[in-house]
């Protein structure tokens, strides 16, 4: 396991740092010498933490003592949002550097994409106004860059990098001319948000990847608190694996994103803990529990940004939807109990995979395995753990046929599904299967309602109908004086459906969502029934076995 990687400027950074969020005065100074004494040469700092006076009078007695020398700790602080402006930069950076009493840091980050007025409240004081929260405006940030830039020339930082970037913004930001490449993006990552596609991508561009949270962040303010927020340090896999090697649950995720070659940046205050944590070099995790640990991956962020919400945007928006599903390599019972936490979990497919099996579309034929009722009845019941557990309100099924459905319905289960979520537009009404979840008092969820016109080129056939053309639809939507995709998504929901519509399109997203004020008649209705072929859009093709036809793998419904 690495103790050091190299950034592009040739500098190495210990792979394990001390977090100092949160670290309150009168406690950071301890935390800061304990954690010198017992091996760190990595400082994480930040002057909105508040803390780097006594950081630097820790520091500075440290160095006093003899037992290391400046050029032997790595010390990183951020840019807050208020010194964006090109002309401010130079003096925060001059401030951070007499807090902490150096002449230089080795990283200096700005803290988020974007910045805020000068004016601009902390956001320990208070809510930030809307008014003075700024959108992503990548011209701007070049703008903040070039003077991060001169700090480099000056010498008052050696490196220079960002913080909680996107595959998204990276690219943006990367396009323009720069003289001094970010060394590092610094996000939240962990076992329930490794965050890979732009792990990926920072090792494609020569910048490292480095971890904030490791540990789930447990003692994050309580605002930012979801009370169905999973627990890392309390997962069932991470604890099993800490009795394997004989460690500590931290040492464990830890030693985990050491393997991933990442820097990581654990926080605490406790003297003991500090020690324990940068212990975690002395765990040495196998291919095995490397595996487990990658199928706990559920996309659950814990420092979300809400401060920085403009009027209207979601939490998945300012992250450039960077969202990913619970994939069916979880589908196992011994990994799906941590897999993530919300008001419902579903099982995504019918039949669950290796773990080590590839993306869709990568799959060999011998790891597609057939429909199992018993198979599923065991990962069904782990799925109930986490109803027990109340890291989930509901659980259903998604994909099942109305012979699926049955065969599981006729086992021993204590909770039935709640919901079955399928495909379901004018093309395939998939009435028989409704009536059935009806009868059993199963919700019925229709996916796709407009036609999933923007899936992968691979899944789209060359002369298939479009929901959103259709003649009868635009008929309709004249009649209703609405758009098309309203009067889909108004006949699903007349239909006595749930329906989940997908747009990153903020004005189509108010639209959809206005779907509720279309009155269809029924004239409206008997003409969409009439429109039923049994067209299937997302036909499940990556899961075909070998010889197995579509209608086949559906039951022939």
């Amino acid at each position: 396991m690495a103790r050091v990687l190299k950034l592009r400027s040739g500098a190495l950074i210990p792979t394990i740092g001390l977090g100092t969020w949160k670290s309150a005065p009168g406690e950071v100074g301890a935390a800061v010498a304990r954690a010198l004494d017992v091996g760190y040469r990595h400082l994480d700092c930040a002057h909105i933490y508040a803390n780097e006076g006594e950081i630097g009078n820790a520091l500075t007695a440290f160095l006093a003592g003899g037992k290391a020398s400046r050029d032997e700790i790595f010390v990183t602080s951020k840019l807050w949002l208020n010194s964006f402006h090109p002309d401010d930069v130079m003096g925060a950076c001059q401030t951070t550097l007499k807090n902490l009493r150096l002449d230089y840091v080795d990283l200096y980050l700005t803290h988020w994409p974007v910045g805020l007025p000068r004016d601009a409240p902390s956001p320990a004081a208070g809510p930030i106004p809307m008014d003075q929260r700024l959108p992503w405006d990548v011209s701007k940030f070049v703008d903040t860059w070039k003077a991060m830039e001169k700090l480099v020339e000056r010498g008052l930082a050696r490196n220079i990098g960002v913080s909680n970037f996107t595959v998204k913004k990276l690219t943006e930001f990367l396009a323009h001319d720069l003289t001094v490449l970010p060394a590092v993006n610094q996000v939240e990552s962990h076992v329930y948000l490794q965050q890979t596609k732009l792990k990926e991508f920072c090792k494609s561009k020569g910048i490292l990847f480095q971890a904030y949270s490791p540990l789930g962040s447990p003692d994050r303010p309580a605002k930012l608190i979801d009370p169905n927020d999973p627990v890392p340090l309390k997962d069932p896999i991470i604890l099993k694996i800490a009795e394997k090697h004989k460690c500590k649950p931290a040492q464990v995720l830890i030693s985990w994103a050491i393997h991933r070659q990442t820097v990581v940046l654990p926080k605490s205050v406790n003297l003991d803990r500090i020690a324990e944590n940068f212990g975690s070099y002395d765990v040495k995790l196998d291919e095995d529990d490397m595996k487990q640990l990658e199928a706990l991956e559920c996309n659950c962020r814990f420092i979300k940004a809400q401060f920085l919400l403009l009027e209207g945007q979601t939490v998945d928006e300012f992250w450039d939807n960077d969202i990913i599903n619970i994939n069916n390599g979880q589908i196992h019972p011994t990994e799906h109990g941590s897999a993530f936490t919300n008001n419902q979990s579903r099982a995504h497919w019918p039949i669950g995979l290796a773990l080590d099996a590839p993306p869709a579309g990568q799959i060999p034929m011998d790891q597609r395995p057939g429909w199992d009722v018993k198979r599923f009845v065991q990962t069904w019941k782990a799925m109930e753990s986490l109803v027990d557990k109340g890291l989930v309100r509901s659980i259903g099924v998604s994909n099942f046929t109305v012979k699926k459905l049955t065969e599981l319905l006729e086992e021993d289960i204590r909770i039935i599904p709640s919901v079955n979520q399928v495909e379901s537009h004018i093309y395939l009404q998939q009435s028989k299967l409704k009536s059935f979840c009806k009868d059993k008092e199963i919700v019925f969820q229709a996916y796709s309602p407009l036609g999933s016109a923007d899936r992968p080129a691979a899944m789209v056939a060359p002369n298939e109908p479009i929901p959103l053309k259709d003649p009868i639809v635009l008929r309709m939507a004249e009649k209703h004086k609405c758009s098309p995709a309203q009067v889909l998504i108004s006949w699903r929901i007349q239909n006595g459906s749930a329906v989940v519509v997908k747009s990153v399109g903020r004005d189509r997203i108010v639209e959809n969502f206005g779907s509720f004020g279309v009155k269809l008649d029924e004239d409206d209705v008997k003409e969409i029934e009439r429109l039923d072929c049994g067209f299937r859009f997302v036909n499940g093709q990556f899961l075909l076995r070998e010889g197995q036809t579509f209608d086949e793998f559906w039951d022939h419904e």
